[in-house]
């Protein structure tokens, strides 16, 4: 019989394992294609103000609430990989919806947002839905003591290849499809928008195959006895080490999406950068970003998954400072910003997911991260929504600004603030509490 380390070894589960990364690498082209300048550029072109951008942007966080329904029927599906693919493949599917609306001529243009809405929501239903047992499928093939060095490696092959694809896109995109108002503030055409669309459906057709690819999951990772729902959450509750991990989630996605959601806009229309510009520096901070993986997710093998996680909010905090203190002519700090965000990113990202091994029973792994992920994330996006309405009031007032001891600020900064305090408590959380529980190697 195989023993355990001979069975990752196997033939079958480093496929499985390859085909796992690319899966991720072409979500990831998706993911690009729907944030940032280009989402912002598609709803302000179907007419939405810069306060409702910023809060569409992060329906990502109450889309978590999604999770919870798998909860119900996880024990209860007998094959992960087609349910999860075919309920893959429809979410992605509505971001290639959402990219036509501009040319839906039939819909009154008071209700293209709400479409826009609409389309977004679901495309996060079917992402969330499906999202931990994805997770948990492609890591049955990873050894538990290798799990942050995979988790590296599979960020560093979509980086690098993202990084291509990003610059790629952004030059055709800033070259070809973009037009400048007086300004200077950028506009993707509706040709432009057209390209992403079928790029993303390129992208889907690839990532399907990669999921297609990837072995079943073998019984031995399958719950055979089903236990009532109540039972489990009540269990993970009465967990310490996961109700502090929840909390620590909470105060990084409160922090996050207090500033995240209206970047975008404050690049386009503020610092009036244009998007090959806006792209460039996304390329460059994902070149950061990938030499930074590795040793990143070699520290927290080595140490903790907590520990990796208390570094990238010292990093993160680092960053909200050249936002604070950035101005039109010094349009360019945004990329500091940028190269410690998403620097920080790799340290909290994964090891907030596999932080959940750390202090949880791996067979209810997607239960507590469905717990964890909708918890944090309806905060964030309640944070989102406060957000956005202080950003409106500040760019409602006279002089379109607030001033804070005597220096004007945009109120993209005065939000930087306030994610640079929170993401200091959760630092401090972190450091304090977290990192100091019992872990599990599972």
């Amino acid at each position: 019989m195989t023993n355990e380390h001979g069975i990752y070894d196997s033939p079958e589960y480093k496929k499985s394992r390859f085909a796992y990364k690319m899966e991720c690498t072409f979500e990831y082209f998706v993911t690009l294609l729907v944030a940032d300048a280009y989402l912002a550029s598609l709803l302000s072109a179907i007419g939405m103000p810069d306060s409702m951008v910023g809060i569409v942007s992060s329906i990502a966080s109450v889309a978590f609430c999604f999770q919870l329904l798998t909860m119900v029927f996880v024990q209860r599906i007998n094959n992960v990989k087609r349910f999860s693919t075919i309920i893959h493949v429809i979410g992605r599917l509505f971001y290639v919806a959402l990219y036509l609306i501009p040319f839906a001529g039939f819909i009154p243009e008071k209700y293209k947002g709400i479409l826009a809405i609409g389309c977004i929501i679901m495309a996060y239903f079917g992402y969330y839905l499906v999202t931990s047992m994805i997770y948990k499928w492609g890591n049955s093939f990873v050894h538990p003591t290798k799990r942050a060095s995979f988790s590296a490696a599979k960020e560093m092959l979509s980086l690098i290849c993202g990084m291509v694809f990003t610059f790629t896109m952004g030059q055709l995109i800033d070259n070809k499809y973009t037009v400048y108002a007086s300004d200077g503030t950028a506009q993707i055409t509706n040709k432009g928008f057209i390209l992403i669309a079928i790029t993303i459906v390129v992208a889907i057709v690839l990532d399907t195959i990669c999921l297609l690819i990837m072995k079943k999951e073998d019984d031995h990772h399958q719950i055979v006895e089903v236990e009532p729902v109540r039972k489990v959450v009540g269990n993970l509750f009465k967990n310490k080490s996961f109700v502090y991990l929840i909390i620590l989630d909470c105060l990084h996605k409160a922090a996050m999406y207090s500033f995240a959601g209206f970047v975008g806009t404050f690049k386009l229309k503020e610092l009036a950068m244009s998007v090959g510009t806006i792209t460039l520096f996304t390329v460059i901070s994902n070149g950061v970003r990938f030499l930074a993986s590795k040793p990143i997710g070699w520290f927290s093998d080595k140490t903790s998954f907590a520990t990796g996680i208390t570094l990238g909010l010292a990093i993160k905090a680092a960053g909200y400072i050249f936002v604070i203190f950035i101005t039109p002519d010094l349009w360019w700090m945004i990329l500091g910003y940028q190269i410690l965000y998403y620097v920080s990113t790799a340290a909290t990202s994964q090891n907030l997911l596999n932080a959940v091994y750390s202090y949880v029973d791996k067979d209810h792994f997607v239960q507590a991260t469905s717990i964890k992920n909708c918890l944090s994330g309806v905060l964030g996006f309640f944070v989102s929504l406060g957000a956005g309405a202080l950003l409106s009031a500040i760019q409602n007032s006279e002089t379109g600004m607030l001033e804070i001891f005597g220096v004007q600020l945009y109120a993209q900064q005065v939000l930087a603030i306030i994610a640079f305090l929170l993401t200091v408590v959760a630092f401090i959380f972190a450091q304090l509490v977290v990192r100091k529980r019992k872990v599990m190697v599972q």
